[in-house]
């Protein structure tokens, strides 16, 4: 199988046999994977557009015809708002833009580091339920091996880069963007798909794709160690809502996890 699961009893273990199946002779280089936490492991990687066609009762060969049109739509209601001014940006910095304000597009969210994307595996977790009433949920952390030829550029499902100058929230969480360019709903679809077609090993690694699955129970520990490398919300979201869900979910840390009074420091 190109796609492998990992399960992990633990946050320690995550980390441990992330570091031993990816970097097993090497320190941690920031590029060779991208990574995406997702609340459970039962979801696929499907960008909302997909998430949303893959619910209508729409033919399979309208669904980049309709995501096209839908990018055209938009740009056009984007030049109406700055009338007479250009708008400089290139297709997928407009998409980019578009899905940070809640149009449907075809990109997926990404990032270059596996702590960030821990973070909002976590964080959606946490914020849902008290993590003592998520005893059986898993959440997921999917590694996506960037020196697979799968996700080269003009690949039908390929890795790109937008300008982060106007989107602080992207730098922060050192973004990057899978985007579909075929038809397939799901990017596990993809690989599957080459993998039935081109035979297993086919990709310059054996597993293009690799999912991490912890207990959901672990938010609050894992949460209370990220916040002490300074990856919470008011650093993913640099603005005043990052801010307040930063403080509601510091104060939950306290609360489960009372600060050490006296002994050593």
């Amino acid at each position: 199988m190109s796609i492998d699961t990992v399960e992990c009893d633990g946050w320690p273990s995550f980390k441990l046999e992330l570091f031993n199946r990816l970097y097993p002779q090497s320190p941690f280089r920031r590029g060779l994977f991208l990574f995406r936490g997702q609340r459970s492991v039962d979801w696929k990687l499907e960008s909302s557009f997909d998430r949303w066609f893959n619910k209508q009762d729409k033919p399979e060969r309208l669904r980049v015809e309709i995501a096209k049109q839908l990018m055209e739509f938009f740009r056009s209601e984007f030049e109406d708002l700055r009338p007479g001014r250009q708008v400089p940006m290139n297709d997928y910095e407009l998409m980019a833009l578009g899905q940070h304000y809640g149009l449907p597009t075809r990109l997926l969210d990404w990032s270059e580091s596996p702590y960030v994307a821990a973070f909002f595996a976590f964080f959606e977790a946490a914020t849902e339920v008290p993590a003592a009433d998520l005893p059986d949920d898993r959440v997921a952390v999917i590694a996506l091996d960037k020196q697979s030829y799968l996700f080269e550029e003009g690949r039908a499902v390929e890795v790109i880069s937008v300008a982060k100058t106007e989107n602080p929230r992207m730098k922060n969480q050192v973004g990057r963007f899978t985007h579909a360019r075929a038809s397939f709903g799901s990017v596990e679809e993809y690989v599957e798909y080459e993998e039935q077609h081109r035979g297993a090993g086919s990709a310059n690694t054996e597993y293009p794709l690799v999912r991490f699955t912890v207990p959901a129970s672990e938010a609050e520990f894992a949460l209370s160690e990220m916040d002490g490398m300074g990856i919470n919300p008011a650093f993913v979201y640099p603005d005043v809502a990052g801010c307040a869900m930063a403080a509601i979910l510091r104060s939950r840390i306290v609360n489960v996890y009372p600060p050490l009074t006296g002994g050593a420091r």
